[in-house]
């Protein structure tokens, strides 16, 4: 057998031994599979008075948001957003969304 052969067969033998020692040893611990040990189990979130506040918030005014569309004499198009102030419809947006619009939805 020449030197490479030697060696491919004696790194094989190394590496088999190497593994069946760690299985082995993995097991004499008391344990059958190698592995991250268990975490306890977090406990529940549980949000501040403020992120509270802050959804109670977010909960009441959804309803009021709406998606704008606009379009403008050049065929050009863009998205904003508003939200209805009153009873009547009438809805409050930044001037740069409606700004130089043909059609608005």
């Amino acid at each position: 057998m020449n030197k490479r052969t030697l060696m491919t067969i004696f790194l094989a033998v190394v590496l088999t031994v190497a593994t069946i020692a760690g299985v082995w040893r993995a097991r004499a611990q008391g344990g059958d599979s190698v592995g991250l040990p268990m975490l306890p189990a977090a406990n529940p979130y549980s949000p501040t008075s403020s992120e509270q506040e802050t959804a109670a918030l977010y909960q009441q005014v959804t309803p009021s948001l709406v998606n704008i569309t606009v379009a403008t004499r050049d065929g050009s198009q863009g998205t904003g957003s508003g939200f209805v102030i009153d009873t009547e419809g009438h809805i409050v947006t930044n001037n740069h969304v409606v700004e130089d619009a043909f059609y608005i939805e």
